[in-house]
Formats: C-alpha cells, structure tokens, sequence
C-alpha cells in the first residue's frame, strides 16, 4: 500500500526473493487484483542467484591487512548453514569474515569511518592559543509518496567472535559501528548481518589500532622542563598492573608522561579536550605509587 495523508493506492512488489535447496521443487503462483485486466499476459524472470562463499560461519573469507575498505554485501546469503544468531539478527542474510590480530589493540569494524589516533606526541607552548569547537548540521529530503508499508530497509550490524580454544566465543554487541579489545595472535570471526534480515552491499572498514608507544609506566615519555602542550590517546591502551589504584575502576587504560620541575612554584595540568571522561594523576619520584600521587583531577 502506497501514498500520504491525501491517497491511498495497492500494488504489488516487483520481486521476490526466497532461499533454495539443492534439489527441492518449487511451485509458482501468478494471480492479479480482480480489478485488472486477467487476459493480459505476464512476463516473469526467474534467475538463480547463488550464494556467497562466505555464506557460513565456518567457511569465512579472510581479511588480510590492519587498515581495510571493502565493499561487501549479504543479498545472496542463506539460513540454511546454522550460522550463529547474533543482537539484531534473524540468521536469514549473515555472511562471514575471519582476521588475526598481530598484537594486542583495538579492533574496529564499521560502515561508517573508524575513529584514527595519532600517536603521543608534544610541542612547547606559543605565548597565546585558543580553542574552537566545531558544529554541524543535519537535514534530509522527504517524499509526498511513502509505501505505507515498506519492506525491512538494510541497515548493516557486525558482530565479533573470538577464538576459544577449539571454538569461538561471542565477544562484541552487533553494532554498525563495532569496536572490542583484540590479542595478539588469535582469529576473529566477522559476522555481517541486516537488521531484521534486510539485505544489501555496504562498505566494510576495518582498522586494528596497537597500544600507544607509552602505554607502559616503564615506557613513559620525557618531556622537556618547559610549558607544553601534550596529545596523546588512551584508545587501545592496557591497564599497567602495580600503579594507579583507581585503573580497574576507572577503565584501565592508562599512559605514561614524566616532567621534571624547572624552578619550585605552582604548575598547572589542563584538559583541552576529552573533559568529563579523561582522568589523570600526579606522581612524585620515579615511581608511581599511592603514597606519591600528589593530585587526581578524581578529586581523592
């Protein structure tokens, strides 16, 4: 049923699609609206449209490289191969990829573009610096005509699987935008299914992110006895076990700076960006330990 708040109208879907088996008889039907004119032939097409070879779980396509774009569909994919039911998904249109992780990081799968960090870094300070937010804005077309009842719409979810043992294990929430802890050297099963059995080609990204260089307090970055202006990500970082009591707490991903003081007197730390969900703490010495935290922007 098409039309508005002005008309109403019927009429039939040009396609159908269904899954087959090898070897079944199927039955065609071809009726009209009694409205219509019966003695008027009908054309049909049928065509076979094989699934793909990355239909099951089990017989995925490899993705070789850690900074991918494909283009990637499921409009083929069958249920017939007992793929795994992932949030979001009917097991109707899955298809599967499988990736190794080189190292320890951060996967993400996405059709949308994976968020990029740079690697730490700083710079000394210029005597006056501002900073300025951004803003967008949003519109979209709209139609005086709308099927009134319009099939599933294609919406890509991924999902992730890791390797356990001697199966896998079901480690992401299914998500356009997908991205969970990997380890170095297991296999990832990539799973893309449409929300609600919708079908269709989307793009595929994939982006392994690798823990900053000092992610590690042993592997801390010297800056020089001067103002700077610190960048860094705590995006991939791991907990470092032994320091920061509040790291299990407060996400357990932290990086490591050291500075030494020019001139006794009163120095300042400030966010620029990342405020309401970037923490951070003072040490005094050459280790980080409780009883050397001069200051936590946690307020203990």
């Amino acid at each position: 049923e098409y039309g508005n708040e002005c008309l109403r109208f019927w009429g039939s879907r040009p396609e159908v699609r269904w899954d087959t088996e090898a070897g079944i008889t199927y039955d065609l039907m071809v009726d009209r609206y009694p409205e219509m004119e019966a003695r008027q032939d009908v054309t049909l097409n049928l065509r076979w449209l094989p699934a793909p070879p990355n239909d099951s779980f089990n017989s995925p396509q490899w993705l070789n490289g850690n900074d991918l774009s494909l283009s990637v569909s499921n409009t083929s994919a069958t249920s017939f191969d007992g793929d795994r039911v992932f949030n979001g998904s009917t097991n109707s249109k899955s298809v599967w990829f499988a990736w190794q992780s080189p190292t320890n990081g951060i996967l993400q799968v996405t059709t949308n573009q994976p968020a990029r960090y740079t690697d730490p870094d700083f710079v000394s300070l210029p005597p006056g610096y501002h900073y300025t937010a951004g803003s967008f804005e949003f519109t979209g077309p709209c139609s005086s005509i709308e099927d009134l009842h319009p099939l599933v719409p294609f919406i890509p979810i991924w999902a992730l699987y890791e390797e356990a043992g001697s199966g896998f294990s079901y480690r992401g929430s299914a998500q356009i935008t997908l991205w969970r802890d990997v380890y170095a050297g297991l296999d990832y099963r990539i799973g893309l299914d449409g929300l609600e059995g919708g079908a269709g080609v989307t793009t595929l990204n994939l982006l392994f992110t690798p823990p900053p260089s000092n992610d590690a307090f042993a592997n801390r970055i010297r800056l020089p006895q001067n103002a700077v202006r610190v960048t860094g990500r705590t995006f991939a970082a791991s907990a470092d076990a032994g320091y920061h009591p509040q790291q299990v707490q407060y996400g357990a991903r932290s990086v490591w700076w050291e500075w030494h003081a020019p001139a006794a007197g009163a120095w300042a730390l400030r966010i620029i960006s990342g405020l309401g969900d970037t923490h951070f703490a003072i040490y005094r010495g050459t280790t980080a330990t409780p009883a050397g935290e001069v200051a936590c922007s946690l307020g203990d």
